[in-house]
This record gives C-alpha cells, structure tokens and sequence, in this order.
C-alpha cells in the first residue's frame, strides 16, 4: 500500500481527510501535517522523521500548491529518494482517488493518475442569457 502525507497551509488538509472518511470511511496509512506556526526547517524535520519512519513503504507527498512553503519543505524531504513522489494541488477529486486505486498502481503511475483526476474533477458551466 501506497502512504500519504497531506502538508497544507493551515487547516485544509485535515478538512480534507476529514471529508474523505466520510465519504469513504476510515483511511489508514495517511499523515496530516499543516505549516501554521511552523518554519520551514521544521516541516523539513517533522517530514522526514514520517518518510524515515515508513521507509519500507512508497509515499505521495501531496502540498495545496507548488512555490509555497509546503511545496519547499516537500522538496527538500523528497530529494534523493526514490519511494517519495511529490505532488501539488491536492483536491477532494484528488484525494478521493488516492484512497481508493492506491493498491492498483506503482507510486509514479499513481501520481499520474491523480493529477488526471483532479483535472477531470474540474469542470466548468457557463450559461448563457
């Protein structure tokens, strides 16, 4: 199975999966972890203490957005180490996918998949007048 960890700017990604389990039901395997009142260096310090921690075991590490502090801290975890994939722009489409096709695919296939399904959860009405 595919771990998680969710870095987010203040609440969202506990909302996040908050949402998911109630949709899905419990999700095991995933770790919250949000920048508020947290520096760099030690989201860098928290991050790699999870991915040392389950270093027998493929991690997404999924952040709100690319260029922030959460992205930055994902980046210095992830280099040089080949189980983590780092990915940007996590979503409930996102997350929903992760929790249910996690087993189906190998780490980098399944961020792939991810980011398909977080563009095919996007979608946009215009009505006319």
């Amino acid at each position: 199975m595919i771990n998680a960890i969710i870095l987010t700017h203040g609440d969202f990604g506990r909302a996040l999966l908050n949402t998911t389990e109630k949709i899905i039901g419990p999700v095991d395997a995933v770790k919250v972890l949000s920048n508020e009142l947290t520096s760099i260096k030690d989201l860098v310090i928290d991050l790699d203490k999870i991915v040392n921690d389950w270093r027998d075991n493929d991690i997404l590490i999924a952040v709100d957005f690319c260029g922030g502090s959460c992205w930055h801290a994902a980046q210095v975890v992830k280099r040089n180490k080949n189980n983590v994939v780092l990915i940007s722009g996590i979503n409930l489409p996102m997350m929903l996918s992760f929790v249910s096709r996690r087993d189906a695919f190998k780490l980098p296939e399944l961020a792939e998949y991810l980011k398909e399904s977080s563009i095919k959860g996007t979608e946009l009405i215009i009505q006319n007048e």
